[in-house]
């Protein structure tokens, strides 16, 4: 995807105080995956120059700036003269970040954001941090009043439930139909352009997971490649052959080095319709895959299953002695079509 010039990243409370037992033994722990990936677009936006906008909820000692925000489930919060009330130290603000106080859950509400965000001349506003339910939604929601184009970042926002999180989510998109996005739609703008190749090698994988489903199997293809050009296809076949590993990309893998004795895929790039899973990206390091393209995330096709959902790929890889070269989110669209249509009329095998 592309980020628009005219955005700007809102990073909403992230703050020390909930991050207290993180530390450099523990960063790896599921509990912190919202703030790993809140990083990881906090990066991004670094990297390409666009504005950043740190806000974090305070509130004076006296308490008497807190409203009605005590009558709910939240206790007392947020008081400014904490230590603990500070930004997080791993997404802490950076010379040229700017950043707001708020005293309300809304980053608009009693602030100059609103001022701030017409001097920059934004009119996208993409959002990271907490709780989605509460400061998020309220933001967003407001954002949207104000008619700014809304973008929430699903897998780094974090809420005070499951439930809670994604009634937000839909709430959410309710209002603005392409509200939702992903840590792998933000890292992807970094990533080299699809060439015309690419184009025309992914849609061949996408009609393979589409001949997959007429074949009885799940919705997935894989096409290898070398210099633009095709040696082996495969497709989903862990019906039919009655194998839960026989995935598009692990069967490729299988088949195309039986074959051809050829073990070494540093000179080849691997297709798939949909980001590989752990098994598949784990099968592409020991073969040392040269390059990986894939359409939708698996982020996506948690989604659309009903959970959460991770970028399994880049944790393999990033954790890996290999690291094949990575391009997402080609044909997403096309590839997320042929997802949706199978999986709303039948379960993950």
């Amino acid at each position: 995807m592309e980020l628009e010039k005219s955005s700007a990243l809102l990073v909403i409370d992230i703050q020390q105080e909930d991050f207290l037992d993180m530390d450099e033994r523990n960063m790896d722990a599921p509990e912190w995956a919202s703030i790993r990936n809140a990083k990881r677009v906090l990066d991004v936006f670094r990297k390409k120059g666009l504005p950043v906008i740190q806000i974090k909820e305070a509130h004076r000692p006296d308490m008497v700036d807190f409203g009605r925000e005590l009558d709910g489930a939240e206790g007392i919060h947020c008081i400014e003269t904490r230590p603990e009330s500070d930004y997080a130290k791993l997404t802490y603000p950076v010379d040229g970040e700017y950043r707001i106080s708020k005293r309300r859950y809304s980053a608009f509400f009693g602030t100059d954001l609103e001022i701030l965000l017409k001097g920059l001349r934004v009119d996208t506003l993409y959002m990271i941090g907490g709780l989605t339910n509460v400061c998020i939604h309220y933001t967003a929601v407001d954002a949207h009043q104000n008619d700014y184009h809304i973008r929430v970042v699903t897998d780094a926002v974090a809420g005070s439930s499951k439930e809670a999180h994604e009634a937000a989510l839909r709430a959410i998109r309710y209002l603005q139909r392409d509200a939702l996005v992903t840590v792998a739609d933000i890292v992807s703008s970094l990533e080299e352009r699809a060439t015309s190749r690419d184009i025309y090698l992914m849609r061949e994988a996408i009609r393979l997971s589409a001949l997959s489903v007429e074949h009885g199997n799940e919705p997935f293809g894989a096409v290898l490649a070398k210099d633009g050009e095709i040696v082996f296809t495969n497709e989903n076949q862990i019906y039919t052959k009655h194998d839960p590993t026989f995935h598009g990309e692990a069967g490729l893998i299988r088949e195309f080095c039986a074959q051809t004795a050829i073990t070494d895929l540093h000179e080849y790039t691997l297709y798939a319709s949909c980001e590989p899973c752990f098994m598949c990206s784990g099968a592409m390091v020991w073969v040392k895959l040269g390059r990986l393209v894939y359409g939708a995330s698996n982020i996506d096709l948690e989604h659309i299953l009903g959970n959460e959902g991770c970028n399994c790929s880049k944790m393999v890889f990033d954790h890996s002695f290999w690291h094949p070269q990575v391009t997402e989110g080609v044909l997403r669209e096309e590839s997320l079509a042929i997802l949706k249509a199978y999986f709303e009329k039948h379960e993950k095998g």
